[in-house]
């Protein structure tokens, strides 16, 4: 967003503004309508971004550059740690912000069908839903949920639930597994995402890199959970190909 918000470009003409991703997600809905349109040049990961930036470039009549790079935030998590199988199978909720998530009080439905002698359910709020006061870590606490804070490890969980965040993309990078997607309110910054002609990764992805789950099917998320587990090998070939096909 700058010179849409308090961040501001130079007054010296020379200087040179470059964005790097920080999110595998598409560069529109997430985004407010000008993020990136006085940006000289933005880091895409793969080619679903390419094709926004493209298409922002041209409804906004700007020469904004693509560079075509690694997701870097994945540099130091690519190792996958063995686990003690007499362990209690580890779940990591992670939902996004802007979304109904926690008005809807879905963390405490998932908690409700998931069986705790199985499951050991760690919660990471986003820090906008504790700012927002959408949700404290108090109130998680006192759900006897185990809260997940700090820098991630994706290797010390064995399963990811979340709503519309990016970070099922990372964790089936990381783990080659399968993520849980529920499907409430998308989050969406930017009412003009329509202009674009093409699919965005934010829902392509979804298709094939997780578990679409309704509202009215919370009920069914162990079996949904199982058929992860049970398939795991080859929804890992799956995985692997749609990062080779997209991702930079």
């Amino acid at each position: 967003d700058i010179d849409n918000s308090a961040f501001q470009r130079s007054v010296f003409k020379k200087t040179k503004y470059i964005y790097i991703q920080h999110s595998p997600l598409g560069l529109t809905k997430i985004y407010r309508d000008n993020a990136f349109t006085n940006f000289d040049l933005v880091q895409v990961i793969n080619s679903f971004q390419e094709k926004d930036l493209f298409n922002i470039s041209k409804i906004k009549n700007k020469k904004i550059k693509p560079w075509r790079g690694r997701y870097l935030f994945l540099d130091n998590k690519q190792l996958k740690i063995s686990k003690n199988k007499k362990e209690k199978i580890k779940i990591l909720v992670a939902p996004t912000w802007g979304t109904n998530f926690y008005d809807l009080n879905i963390h405490l439905k998932l908690k409700e069908n998931l069986d705790s002698n199985k499951y050991s359910i760690f919660i990471r709020p986003h820090m906008m839903s504790i700012l927002k006061k959408k949700i404290s870590i108090n109130d998680l606490i006192k759900n006897d949920f185990k809260i997940s804070e700090g820098k991630i490890d994706f290797s010390y969980f064995d399963l990811l639930i979340t709503d519309w965040s990016g970070i099922y993309i990372e964790f089936a990078k990381v783990n080659k597994v399968k993520s849980i997607l529920i499907e409430n309110q998308e989050k969406i910054l930017n009412d003009k995402f329509k202009e674009l002609s093409h699919e965005t990764i934010d829902t392509y992805a979804r298709k094939k890199l997780g578990k679409i789950l309704t509202l009215d099917r919370l009920d069914q998320i162990e079996s949904e959970l199982r058929d992860i587990l049970i398939n795991q090998e080859s929804y890992a070939y799956e995985i692997d190909d749609f990062f080779k096909k997209y991702f930079y």
